[in-house]
């Protein structure tokens, strides 16, 4: 009989447990609105979420709007009257043509201090920016629209997208023009495409043409762009002939990497973010040196003794870490200088003794100091 009752303790216990986690369950917090995946959304969206109890205040502020990993500081929660809804907006407008999560974390609980089951988010899309530029000239495959100045843009229908490259290209080059404190008098065809048989960018000195193919690039297209320009507007001030020898690669890819990171305000562009120069540091160089996904084209570093061996490793972030390098140790003008004399045919040593009391070699130690490589 003692066994027997023992029995019916334990099972009714056993139920007890069961109905407090199922209730638990049960009241759970959760939202009542549909999440999930939507697209098209416009850029001043506010969030608007109901959940199935009431919401402690305390608590709405640990949801968050995260754009590439990287939560949104302009993001403002409010509670509803009926302290179930929670609404999320913007202060500022999302921009076009991304994607974020809406994150509600764990973190938020009811007024009962019962968190959500699941982790929940909404993913979402906005619309793409409608660029009115004009209906171009038809050439050919290729819509021909003109820059007031400097160029004439060839884009192909696959590449209305990034039409912004077209709309902000002649304000970069304004830009460009002042750092160099120089005006270039010739015009650039641009070629813009989504398809073709080679990736990349590409400026041709010879006919002052640029190949852009933007879908290795996405929304940083501008950068490639501008890393562009700069080869145009230096083909116009020095003697390329010179300077495109295996000595002299460092110099000319490393300005054409320098200048739009640091010294470019790109104008704001809703379609694709807005992009400021990046303006890296002395650490952020070394930071790139260490991280093994930039060293693919760096595995010549560590024996490198002379400049011209840049050429086999093609490296822009050791041309471009150099002429930083240059600028910080020395000055801007000082480097124009430098380059300034090995276009009218200077040797390197020649040249970099005359302006920076150097030798080639003791370059590239210094250089190597600097940013703590082997």
């Amino acid at each position: 009989m003692k066994l027997w009752r023992n029995i019916f303790i334990s099972f009714i216990s056993i139920v007890c447990i069961s109905v407090i986690f199922f209730s638990k369950e049960n009241n759970a917090l959760a939202a009542e609105d549909d999440l999930g995946n939507f697209t098209d959304v416009p850029v001043d969206k506010v969030w608007k979420v109901t959940f199935n109890q009431e919401i402690d205040p305390n608590t709405i502020h640990n949801i968050g709007v995260g754009l590439d990993g990287v939560y949104l500081d302009t993001i403002i929660v409010e509670l509803g009257e009926d302290k179930r809804t929670v609404y999320v907006k913007n202060t500022e407008s999302y921009n076009f043509n991304s994607h974020y999560v809406l994150d509600f974390k764990r973190s938020l609980k009811s007024l009962n201090g019962i968190s959500l089951k699941n982790y929940q988010y909404v993913t979402f899309s906005t619309k793409k920016e409608i660029i009115d530029v004009g209906d171009g000239e038809k050439y050919g495959e290729w819509t021909v629209y003109k820059t007031e100045d400097n160029f004439r843009f060839f884009i192909d229908d696959d590449s209305k997208d990034y039409l912004f490259i077209y709309r902000d290209a002649e304000k970069i080059f304004i830009d460009i023009e002042k750092y160099f404190n120089h005006n270039m008098t010739q015009v650039v065809d641009v070629y813009l495409r989504r398809t073709g048989d080679r990736g990349g960018a590409f400026y041709s000195s010879g006919d002052n043409t640029m190949q852009i193919y933007p879908h290795h690039f996405g929304d940083d297209t501008r950068y490639h762009f501008s890393h562009e320009a700069v080869h145009a507007i230096t083909d116009s001030i020095w003697n390329m002939d010179v300077l495109m020898g295996k000595d002299e690669l460092w110099i000319v890819e490393g300005i054409a990497e320098y200048v739009p990171k640091h010294h470019i305000d790109f104008p704001a562009c809703s379609s694709c973010g807005e992009l400021k120069p990046l303006k890296y540091g002395k650490e952020e160089y070394i930071y790139r040196f260490n991280n093994k996904s930039h060293r693919e084209d760096l595995v010549q570093i560590d024996n490198l003794l002379e400049l011209d061996q840049t050429k086999d490793t093609h490296s822009y972030l050791a041309y471009e870490s150099m002429i930083y390098y240059l600028v910080e140790t020395y000055s801007w003008d000082q480097l124009m200088n430098f380059v300034s004399d090995r276009s009218n045919g200077k040797s390197n040593e020649v040249a970099l003794k005359e302006n920076f009391e150097i030798t080639e070699s003791q370059l590239i130690i210094n250089w190597k100091a600097y940013y703590r490589l082997k």
